[in-house]
């Protein structure tokens, strides 16, 4: 269990987080800039609240009201910023055991080659960082936190400036060994995949508060208002203007829901869960259809994103590049597309 209550005001900006983690891989989500990082340094001792308490397990690293302020040391924490922070006249084996060393800890054999192991360091333990590559070297970094059996590791999006194909890897490899080891972990990021293949408990921060904290699927199924649906990566946000039971009227148009609401200010919908139909289609069983007009596409990698105008209302749709090449999708084309009662959120204002 990590429990955490904290308040803390900078000049220009103020933090008042209250959150609790039960699993074990955790994440603190939000933009650049939220209060994500200094959260992490407050509960790794870098710096302290001006009120509240932090707690991992049975271990309390500060309370102001029990004038309790372990210091670095004695918090017992791996922390990995987003910088390389090796030494560089050590070698991979040196970097790893220097905090044993200098713990005076006993160095348990097994954790080592268990850790060198799955971190894929065997062959490497006799180079010196700049012999390394980037995803080597954090490897390093993630198995030099983790030998000296901390009580949380913090994670500061450290595999930011690593190539996809290594954040992948990355991933994994944190994961596996957090499961393993069952190591209390906070990792900070803003990227939504990294967080959704990581996390079992998410707390999503903006400007300094909790918007919500809950286990990942709740999380991301269910944003509370406009700022934590498009955070989430909700690219539909309809404002409402009435409800009447499970009909949602948005301008002139009629938007059914599952079950009735007694209230609802907004409609989320990912712009995935929009189903795009093709002209010649059986509508009768389809639910909440559109027919608009394809006014932008914007392409990625893999897929392509729809602006569909109907009237006064505007929908995003996703496709792969695929069926947007089938159906010889492009600007000012007719389409229709169908709104999932399943798929759609309802909001409230911030």
């Amino acid at each position: 269990m990590i429990d955490i209550n904290l308040k803390k005001w900078f000049s220009n900006f103020n933090i008042d987080v209250s959150f609790s983690f039960k699993q074990l891989r955790n994440v603190l989500f939000g933009v650049s800039g939220s209060g994500k990082s200094s959260i992490l340094k407050m509960i790794a001792g870098f710096f302290a609240p001006d009120s509240g308490y932090i707690k991992v397990g049975n271990k309390v690293f500060f309370d102001r009201d029990g004038k309790i302020n372990l210091p670095i040391f004695k918090r017992g924490v791996g922390y990995i910023p987003q910088e390389y922070t090796l030494f560089p006249h050590m070698t991979v084996e040196e970097n790893i055991l220097y905090g044993v060393r200098v713990r005076g800890l006993n160095l348990d054999r097994v954790r080592f080659n268990f850790l060198v192991e799955k971190a894929g360091l065997r062959g490497h333990l006799d180079l010196y960082p700049n012999e390394l590559s980037g995803g080597q070297r954090q490897r390093a970094s993630l198995v030099r936190s983790i030998i000296v059996s901390p009580n949380i590791l913090l994670l500061d999006e450290p595999f930011t400036a690593l190539d996809s194909s290594i954040r992948v890897e990355m991933y994994e490899l944190l994961t596996s060994i957090v499961d393993n080891l069952e190591i209390p972990t906070i990792y900070v990021s803003h990227n939504l995949e990294e967080v959704y293949e990581f996390a079992q408990e998410i707390a999503v921060i903006d400007n300094g508060v909790v918007l919500k904290c809950s286990d990942r699927d709740t999380v991301f199924s269910n944003p509370v208002n406009p700022k934590m649906a498009r955070l989430l990566g909700y690219k539909n946000v309809l404002k409402v203007d009435r409800v009447v039971g499970n009909r949602v009227f948005i301008d002139e148009h009629i938007i059914k829901v599952e079950k009735p609401v007694p209230q609802a200010d907004f409609l989320f919908i990912r712009a995935e869960d929009v189903l795009l139909l093709r002209r010649d289609t059986d509508i009768s069983d389809k639910e909440n259809v559109i027919e608009g007009k394809i006014v932008s596409m914007y392409s990625g990698v893999s897929s392509v994103c729809l602006k569909i105008k109907d009237g006064s209302l505007l929908v995003y749709a996703r496709v792969s590049k695929h069926v947007a090449k089938k159906m010889e999708l492009k600007v000012g084309c007719d389409v229709l597309v169908s709104l999932k009662k399943e798929a759609i959120r309802i909001g409230w204002m911030s």
